[in-house]
């Protein structure tokens, strides 16, 4: 569990429903078991530790390293049950890809493959 998300869930929830949105977007990790961003797949690695950053194989390529979270069909990949969500909200997922990390909600890290966060929004422009 993410600390404080109750307080920040509450305050999203409240103004869903005060603001007149015509597009919710919700964004969240929804990663195959063997990400490159998982310690476990890097464990024999003697310089790996969760949290600490190492270089790939390809020697120039950096990577966070964190435990294993919101892997895809287990209920960390599913959206927080406080939040409530209606039918109408788009569902924009990353880490999808298990060789490319993704911190942004437009593209992967190396910025080869995008989400579709992009067209959804100049959809609803």
């Amino acid at each position: 569990p993410i600390p404080e998300a109750d307080d920040v869930t509450s305050v999203v929830n409240i103004l869903r429903t005060k603001l007149p949105l015509s597009l919710v977007a919700l964004i969240g990790d929804c990663h195959p078991m063997d990400h490159i961003s998982f310690f476990n797949r890097h464990s024999k690695n003697v310089d790996a530790a969760v949290h600490k950053t190492i270089t790939l194989a390809d020697g120039k390529t950096t990577q966070y390293l964190w435990p294993s979270h919101c892997v895809s069909g287990s209920d960390g990949a599913k959206w927080y049950k406080q939040l409530n969500t209606l039918s109408t909200d788009v569902c924009i997922y990353k880490g999808t890809t298990k060789d490319v990390d993704n911190y942004s909600g437009f593209f992967d890290a190396n910025h080869r493959n995008k989400t579709s966060l992009a067209d959804t929004l100049f959809k609803y422009n």
